[in-house]
């Protein structure tokens, strides 16, 4: 977690962002958006909402009065209550990347484990940066997939008690991962407050799946927080333009927001994007080169105009090798989330390959890269004690401050300090305790 004293500079004039506004109701009223699921049809058809076949049409008053009475802001609750979580004020939450199938170490790129799952936990419990847990930190390709999604969850709260990110997709994965809580939490305290924190995803353009649906449907009625998110690649699944993509992108969660306040109004959202743009001559993606910077930028600009929470993947890059390029790729894309004042970057840590891949060594350079940020943020005092103008007089010229009481009692500050990049968070991991008869019922889920 960092706090966001950076000075904003906005990408989006008061008018563009008008502009893209204008231009979302347009589609969303006019093209609709496909939501491919009966119940969530039925939800904006039992509201007023016209739908005709798989589509549905929000008109500007519907979009305008459901996304004002969204919440700005809420508290992630953790297993540990020291570990809970204010989203929506001035300060950035930090979490791990999620969703990448391979492993890159020693040189070597090779698919996830459980091992390197539990790995993942135990350095995002003990990394002090870090603030939600779990997820798809890892794809453990050596658990098969009707049962990964229990084994992740279940590995993430017995080796943490940070807020958690929850694992699974679908009606009935979701339905396991909400039974698993309801013995972690009681189901009273789960269904009153917020636990578990889910990315969901559009199909671009403009349109839901039928899995993506039951997953919020089913989190929306336990009031879990759903960040919604578009994975636009500009050029392909959007407009190759950058307004173009962040106009289709606003449509597609506004959407999606619109759904989940209908179906359960405590249900918290919040903005989230992982577009970027394409390299058209390879049909990949690119995050490196600072367009998806400026998207990161965008994105905050426009969830702050609805007054939703953001989130964004913060640092990524296109290096396949943790190299000087993932390094000031990673920096930019860091920074950026930081200075726009995004309230939750995953992806803060370790990421190489765009969205593919977790480095070890990359892990370690990343908490440097870190504790660079938070040093620069952090905010010079001046004051009559800092300004030190009697220690000035009494040195005087022709000496040194280094054995005077002014430095001597600041030491501990240290702020000429180097950064270590090769700290192990493993040394000093401290396994959180779990309640055996809890952990044995987690288990036999």
């Amino acid at each position: 977690m960092m706090k966001n004293n950076f000075s904003s500079q906005n990408k989006l004039t008061k008018s563009e962002l008008d502009l893209i506004h204008e231009n979302t109701v347009s589609i969303l009223e006019n093209e609709g958006i496909l939501i491919d699921n009966k119940k969530a049809l039925e939800v904006f058809k039992n509201n007023g909402i016209k739908t005709k076949n798989k589509k549905v049409y929000i008109s500007r008053q519907r979009l305008e009065k459901t996304i004002s009475k969204i919440t700005q802001s809420f508290e992630l609750k953790a297993r540990n209550p020291k570990h809970n979580i204010e989203i929506g004020n001035d300060t950035s939450i930090m979490g791990p990347p999620l969703g990448p199938p391979f492993i890159y170490e020693n040189d070597d790129r090779r698919y996830g484990t459980y091992d390197d799952y539990i790995k993942l936990i135990k350095f995002c419990h003990s990394n002090p940066y870090i603030d939600i847990v779990g997820g798809d930190i890892i794809a453990p390709t050596d658990i098969d997939k009707d049962n990964r999604h229990k084994k992740m969850f279940y590995a993430t709260v017995k080796y943490s008690d940070k807020a958690l990110i929850g694992t699974g997709s679908g009606e009935e994965e979701i339905q396991d991962i909400l039974n698993m809580s309801e013995i972690l939490f009681g189901k009273d305290k789960l269904k009153n407050n917020h636990y578990i924190l889910k990315m969901i995803g559009a199909s671009s353009p403009l349109s839901y799946n039928n899995t993506a649906l039951n997953t919020l449907i089913n989190l929306a009625n336990y009031s879990q927080p759903i960040a919604l998110y578009s994975q636009i690649l500009a050029g392909m699944t959007g407009p190759l333009t950058i307004a173009g993509l962040l106009t289709q992108q606003n449509a597609e969660i506004l959407s999606g927001a619109v759904l989940t306040h209908l179906i359960n109004s405590n249900t918290p959202v919040i903005y989230s994007t992982t577009s970027s743009v394409t390299d058209m001559k390879s049909g990949n993606i690119t995050v490196g080169n600072g367009q998806y910077a400026k998207i990161i930028a965008a994105v905050a600009q426009i969830a702050d105009y609805y007054d939703l929470p953001s989130l964004v993947a913060g640092g990524i890059t296109d290096a396949t090798t943790n190299n000087n390029q993932a390094g000031f790729e990673t920096m930019l894309n860091m920074y950026t989330s930081l200075e726009s004042g995004v309230d939750i970057i995953v992806y803060s840590m370790g990421s190489i390959s765009e969205y593919l891949g977790v480095s070890y060594d990359k892990l370690r350079n990343d908490i440097a890269l870190l504790k660079t940020l938070d040093n620069f943020q952090k905010h010079i005092d001046v004051n009559k004690e800092t300004i030190a103008r009697g220690t000035i007089k009494e040195v005087g010229a022709d000496n040194n401050f280094m054995t005077h009481s002014h430095t001597m009692e600041r030491l501990e500050n240290r702020l000429g300090e180097k950064i270590n990049p090769n700290i192990k968070l493993s040394e000093i991991y401290e396994k959180p305790k779990l309640n055996e008869k809890i952990d044995l019922k987690l288990k036999n889920v």
